[in-house]
């Protein structure tokens, strides 16, 4: 009698909170005999998390920490860079080396699929295309349900189809997977669902109303219970086929509503340089930046925000307004606000000048930072990289990092206040958390962190060797 293969399903987004509060109408995630938190890595992103997960290298050592800008032209650009390290080093490639038949289906940034001893299909990344596929006829293959992340965004308008097309595409993923394992009987069975993050960044302020966004009672308030209860049936289902282990990249909740503008508060101590004028407040730099805040408070202010979107991508020299790189100069510049991680609470200063004055200037500003409207600090802790970080690659990580705390994200504008409400809420209302989840039909001690599971998955693969070698 054959092993059951081990079965590893890698669900973004699954967030250790939500799933504790909700563990009553989890029934299959419950049951599971081993259920505990994960810590990710920082940042908590998709791309950095996920290609720890797979190669078991933290962002220290393999050096990809962009986050995905999902208002921006090319969202897939991040993740094609990426996915040149993933080949060859990832955990499916060493059991394929050991000679265990693998199955990996839909893996996140992995595209195209290379070959493996086994099978592979990967999907593109934020773009529509076809599904690449190794070790396998696709003639063979039941009949391929969407693939890869994120290609469609929602708007008012098309929420409700987007929530439902949404939860049908997980439906089809999962169907095809267990399709898969029927067919191909590996040891080891890998797949991606990338759906449940795709809907909480989207939907969560219709299903939160303590969110300052909330529509009131709406159709698609159970949209986020929805896709969970169809988790854990998928979860279910599996663990009714083979040894099932869940985990996720990071966690997942409401994304900040307010937003610090950190490069303001910086320049305001002379660390960010600006350019130079005469008569500063007839200055071009400074009339663009106050009519660009103008602007965006008065679309979020108005729920006007997808026709200024639509508006703003037809306007010349679009990134530097967006950033503000036009208002800031670099050359008398000591520090700026890192770009690397986007508009998030989990960040980073550059310091231009490197010193260890410098970073404690860059610090003390971040420190001092404290909310008007709750006079309370927004910093829940700043550090130098090197006491966060290591690895080889730790000089992409900006001198000095924080972390802000949860209902907080950082914006660049100059000359305004230093607090303002996030005009990109309505859009994207869901954010990542530094803590998903970790889960086993079998009794196991879990990893410490995301960066620990390709060494947990290595150290199971001798009970799975057997009848799937080849």
């Amino acid at each position: 009698m054959s092993r059951p293969p081990l079965i590893i399903l890698g669900i973004d987004g699954l967030d250790w909170g939500f799933v504790e509060r909700h563990l009553a109408d989890l029934p299959n995630l419950a049951a599971l005999p081993v259920l505990s938190p994960l810590p990710s890595i920082f940042p908590p992103d998709s791309i950095p998390a996920w290609i720890t997960i797979f190669t078991g290298r933290g962002p220290g050592e393999h050096g990809y920490l962009d986050s995905i800008d999902y208002l921006g032209k090319r969202p897939d650009r991040a993740a094609t860079d990426a996915a040149s390290a993933l080949p060859q080093h990832t955990f499916w490639d060493e059991a394929s080396r050991r000679g265990l038949k693998v199955c990996v289906a839909n893996p996140f940034l992995a595209y195209p699929a290379w070959d493996v001893n086994g099978v592979m299909i990967s999907g593109p990344v934020f773009v529509d295309g076809s599904a690449s596929i190794t070790g396998i006829s696709p003639a063979e293959l039941p009949p391929l349900p969407q693939l890869g992340g994120i290609v469609t965004f929602p708007t008012r308008k098309t929420v409700g189809a987007f929530v439902e097309q949404t939860l049908s595409d997980t439906r089809a993923q999962a169907d095809f997977g267990l399709a898969l394992l029927d067919m191909v009987r590996p040891g080891l069975f890998f797949m991606n669902l990338l759906t449940l993050d795709r809907l909480k960044h989207f939907l969560w302020r219709f299903v939160d109303p303590d969110d300052p966004t909330y529509p009131g009672p709406n159709p698609h308030e159970h949209a986020i219970d929805r896709i969970y209860g169809l988790v854990d049936q998928i979860v279910g289902e599996y663990a009714a086929v083979g040894d099932v282990i869940v985990l996720s990249d990071h966690g997942h909740a409401r994304r900040c509503t307010r937003m610090v503008y950190v490069d303001e508060a910086l320049r305001r101590t002379g660390l960010v340089g600006e350019r130079p004028s005469r008569f500063r407040r007839l200055s071009k730099p400074y009339l663009l930046e106050r009519a660009k805040r103008l602007a965006l408070r008065a679309s979020y202010e108005l729920a006007r925000e997808d026709e200024m979107y639509r508006l703003a991508r037809r306007l010349p020299n679009r990134k530097s307004l967006k950033y503000s790189t036009f208002s800031r100069d670099d050359g008398r510049s000591i520090a700026r606000v890192s770009r690397t991680f986007g508009r998030n609470q989990h960040s980073g200063v550059d310091v231009l000048s490197d010193t260890p004055a410098n970073r404690d200037a860059v610090k003390r500003v971040l420190n001092s930072l404290l909310d008007p409207a709750t006079a309370k600090p927004v910093v829940e802790w700043v550090r130098d990289r090197e006491d966060v970080v290591s690895g080889e690659r730790v000089g992409r990580y900006p001198e000095v990092l924080f972390k802000l705390r949860s209902d907080y994200g950082v914006d660049f504008g100059l000359y305004g206040d230093l607090f303002g409400p996030d005009v990109n809420h309505r859009r994207i209302s869901g954010g990542h958390r530094p803590t998903g989840v970790f889960g086993s039909s079998v009794a196991i001690e879990p990893p410490d962190s995301i960066q620990g599971f390709y060494d947990f998955v290595l150290g199971r693969l001798d009970h799975y060797a057997g009848p799937a070698r080849q």
